[in-house]
């Protein structure tokens, strides 16, 4: 479940997919990225993201860059991680 950045110009025609964001390889979401929220406020592209790890458990992650193409950076606050219920 990786996270895809599509464009378009008139809402009805869109570019090809283009993978912004791949889940961890060894960290709280690496078994996948889903429901997320982007936000660009001084010129910084802000993707919020639930993720879930292969031990089920769920967070809410934050990273952030100047080119939508080229997010650096995660941040977690582990106080967030959820056990499924």
């Amino acid at each position: 479940m990786n996270l895809y950045y599509f464009k378009s110009s008139d809402l009805i025609n869109c570019s090809k997919g283009e993978i912004i964001l791949r889940p961890s390889i060894n960290s709280w979401d690496n078994r996948g990225i889903y429901k997320s929220s982007i936000l660009f406020e001084n010129n910084t592209y802000y993707i919020f993201y639930s993720g879930i790890g292969n031990d089920m458990k769920r967070g809410i992650g934050i990273t952030s860059g100047g080119d939508i193409k080229n997010i650096e950076g995660v941040t977690i606050d582990r106080t967030v991680i959820l056990t499924k219920h």
